[in-house]
């Protein structure tokens, strides 16, 4: 071999030779790096009633709940809700996980379930409260000429937003339905055919009426000493948080006795709510919120308030004892 192919050889093995020795470097290197997985990103659980209700969602199950729990305390005078007793806020109690559940009814709507001893004493056992539909029925309803009177507005319920109604002004500054106040006024004129002076204190009222009325309510509260979450709860049991009154709807109206014009439970002890109470149903009106329909109204017992909801409906639902609600579940 001649002196050219020795130097060809002798370069070949020095690179050779830089190789392995870079290799076994390399190797060594990674070797005694410890192993560090990628980095991830980490995100939380998605929140199911945030799904399922929207991101404000512990407020409307706080105002809610806390109607229910005043209501059935009422019903109930042995039962104790810890929030409402201890003046504590319901949002503490408002966790789905392992302390409270919720579950989605045949109907489709949402109960919250809190288990013995967590919002009241364990003798009571497991508390469950029905709050809003969340799957609307299977069964799409065959709109009939009827439905606008019977239009569920409630806290569960709202207005809905393509709502509109054409109103027939009457007396000081009021105004209902057109289609339905023919009835109105035959009713108020039965009534003082037979010797009775019945007032319409409200009829009709626009979404800035009722947010007046509705915070008027809370300040009221909020100078009782009641807390901001608390003044709300409280205020919705008696004036409905606006966009669920019935009365945006132009077909509820306030009648008290031009004697007594006060709103509170004696007014059903006057000769004009006795008659309007046995005879209202025949010109299509009902009394919507009853005494003992409250746990289902979540309203409070208004002895002046009546809907109308016409007349086929308003006699079965005088026979029946039944409250709208539970009507309109039954048919």
């Amino acid at each position: 071999m001649n002196q050219i192919g020795k130097r060809k050889w002798l370069l070949l093995l020095i690179l050779l030779s830089l190789c392995a020795g870079a290799l076994c470097r390399i190797g060594v290197f990674l070797l005694e790096k410890p192993f560090e997985p990628s980095e991830t990103v980490q995100t939380e659980a998605p929140d199911p009633l945030e799904e399922l209700l929207g991101e404000d969602y512990r407020e409307f199950l706080t105002q809610t709940i806390t109607m229910q729990m005043e209501n059935r305390m009422v019903k109930d005078p042995d039962i104790r809700y810890y929030p409402i007793a201890e003046q504590a806020p319901l949002s503490d109690y408002i966790q789905i996980g392992e302390d409270t559940a919720f579950e989605i009814d045949q109907e489709g709507y949402l109960v919250i379930i809190f288990p013995a001893g967590t919002v009241a004493d364990a003798g009571h056992g497991e508390q469950r409260f029905r709050v809003t539909r969340v799957i609307p029925s299977q069964e799409e309803p065959v709109a009939t000429e009827s439905d606008w009177m019977l239009l569920l507005v409630n806290p569960q319920n709202r207005i809905p937003e393509d709502f509109s109604v054409t109103l027939t002004q009457f007396g000081d500054g009021q105004a209902f339905d057109e289609r339905a106040y023919p009835d109105l006024q035959d009713m108020l004129d039965g009534a003082i055919a037979a010797g009775l002076s019945p007032v319409v204190c409200s009829s009709y009222r626009t979404e800035e009426k009722q947010t007046q009325l509705y915070e008027n309510k809370i300040s009221r509260l909020l100078d009782q000493g009641y807390s901001q979450a608390e003044a709300e709860a409280e205020a919705a049991v008696w004036v409905a948080v606006p966009g669920t009154s019935e009365h945006q709807l132009g077909l509820a109206v306030d009648i008290i006795a031009e004697s007594y014009p006060y709103l509170d439970e004696q007014q059903e002890n006057t000769a004009e709510q006795k008659w309007l109470m046995e005879n209202a149903h025949r010109y299509g009106f009902i009394l919507r919120y009853p005494a003992d329909k409250s746990q289902i109204t979540q309203i409070g017992y208004e002895p002046w308030h009546y809907r109308y909801v016409g007349k086929d409906a308003a006699k079965e639902i005088y026979e029946s004892g039944l409250c709208l609600e539970e009507y309109l579940q039954s048919r």
